[in-house]
């Protein structure tokens, strides 16, 4: 398998993978444990104008299956150096058990780290999509990778 570098990252590039299935097992299992809401353990009744009454699933479970999807099907092949964190997250729409989740993934920006020749920053927007084709979560953040043909460092910071 191919390592993905910095360089091999091109701005403008649109990458779609994963195809996940909700797992009503573990979705119940993650609200029991973290978001205990009445909402992600399907006991909204109180609330019919709200959805079908279906449990759905937590956003951080949401987000966690994002996560999984990308390092499966990127991150493991890569050479990310984790990210600085996320500068934009919104949960869209409800997801339910048996939904088919998928990924499309934008690379907006990249740049070399300033004072690390080794390290450069990639950009991206991730969407989350149903098996209906519609956005259930987005992401902006930034990932750090290894860059193939590291450049000297500035003498300033040497």
């Amino acid at each position: 398998m191919t390592e993905v570098f910095w360089e091999d990252q091109d701005v403008g590039a649109i990458r779609e993978f994963g195809d996940m299935v909700v797992d009503e097992t573990r979705m119940r299992a993650f609200a029991v444990d973290y978001d205990p809401r009445p909402v992600t353990l399907g006991e909204a009744a109180q609330w019919p104008e709200m959805h079908d009454q279906r449990p759905v699933a937590s956003d951080l479970h949401v987000s966690g299956l994002c996560m999984r999807m990308m390092v499966d099907h990127i991150l493991l092949r890569s050479s990310s150096l984790g990210s600085p964190g996320i500068q934009r997250l919104r949960w869209l729409g409800p997801v339910f058990a048996g939904d088919r989740l998928s990924v499309r993934q934008a690379v907006l920006s990249k740049q070399r780290h300033p004072r690390r020749g080794d390290v450069g920053f990639i950009n991206n927007r991730t969407e989350v999509l149903n098996q209906h084709g519609r956005l259930v979560m987005f992401m902006e953040s930034a990932g750090m990778f290894r860059l193939r043909e590291p450049l000297p460092v500035p003498e300033e910071d040497a």
